[in-house]
């Protein structure tokens, strides 16, 4: 599914919504169930492989294609196997498109360690709250109501290829279900 992203206007909006009612059903008495909390997250639709072996503290980090960072934001969460890495700059070498990330190791709980050269790191999922920008997209404000959850998107990047999005719910069961729905939107020039 693709969508033209506004003109740069930074006025202009988009308003994504989930229609949850056919995956909520209903509970044993016959009542529907409903949703009672929803969490949106973005994940970065991007990888690229180290270019050389690292330590469990080096901080500055080659990749073979820093062009595929180009839109995360300082504070953004990537990651290397297990471990979560936060996003801190990037420094160009050369003219061939390779560079290194400045980056802060093992964060949110995570242990830093040493990885092998062509290790994958990719984009991470980060959590939206209202008013914050993450990779150069904003989530203006969130509503539920007991099936259908709606996100308002600002901002947005016409260099990110996609954005994918991620809705996860919980229900007003007890104890309750969690289910989550990924959607990606494409972000085009008019």
């Amino acid at each position: 599914m693709s969508y033209k992203w506004p003109d740069k206007d930074p006025q202009e909006q988009l308003d994504y919504s989930i229609d949850w009612s056919r995956f909520l059903g209903t509970n044993s008495s016959g009542s529907a169930i409903g949703l009672s909390s929803a969490e949106w997250f973005v994940d970065m639709d991007t990888e690229s492989t180290l270019t050389e072996a690292i330590s469990k503290t080096q901080t500055s980090i080659d990749v073979a294609d820093i062009s595929k960072f180009n839109d995360l934001t300082v504070g953004s969460r990537v990651r290397i196997g297990k471990e979560l890495l936060r996003y801190g700059g990037v420094t160009l070498v050369g003219s061939g498109g390779s560079g290194a990330l400045s980056l802060s190791r093992g964060v949110d709980g995570t242990t830093a360690s040493a990885h092998v050269s062509g290790s994958v790191m990719s984009g991470d999922r980060t959590k939206l709250t209202d008013a914050t920008e993450v990779n150069n997209i904003q989530a203006v404000s969130f509503s539920n109501t007991t099936t259908v959850t709606s996100i308002i998107l600002a901002i947005g990047s016409t260099q990110v290829s996609r954005y994918k999005f991620t809705c996860r719910i919980a229900t007003n069961t007890s104890p309750a279900n969690y289910y989550e729905r990924s959607v990606f939107l494409r972000i085009k020039d008019k």
